[in-house]
């Protein structure tokens, strides 16, 4: 199974990538520059867990939620952000495969989170 790191920032990708090896995931680690891409390798890799980003071009992290609920795709979501408003906070969770939302930089305690979720 595989972890998809989705944000369109390559330092961010980066940083969330190491913090994953730094934390033992074993995973393979995938990476989308945008929802659109994410969506794409969603489908055709079924990742265990999806990293995500809200603000990004192309397509937002909030329609590529959309997209994953209206395809019918169940899989564990984490928000990773800087978005510091309540109110996407609210929305993030609106969303039945959302688990977490965690403010960048992500940090151990973040990334021990996702570890627990994952199945093995």
């Amino acid at each position: 199974m595989c972890i998809l790191v989705v944000d369109d920032d390559p330092i961010a990708r980066l940083i969330i990538e190491q913090n994953l090896k730094l934390a033992q995931i074993d995973n393979e680690i995938l990476s989308a520059e945008n929802g659109k891409e994410a969506l794409n390798m969603i489908k055709s890799s079924k990742p265990e867990i999806v990293l995500l980003d809200l603000n990004m071009p192309v397509m937002n992290g909030f329609d590529l939620l959309d997209s994953m609920t209206e395809n019918g795709i169940e899989t564990d979501v984490y928000i990773i952000t800087s978005s510091t408003l309540q109110n996407d906070r609210t929305k993030s969770y609106k969303y039945q495969s959302v688990k977490g939302f965690f403010e960048k930089p992500i940090n151990k305690t973040d990334i021990d989170q996702v570890k627990k979720s994952l199945k093995g």
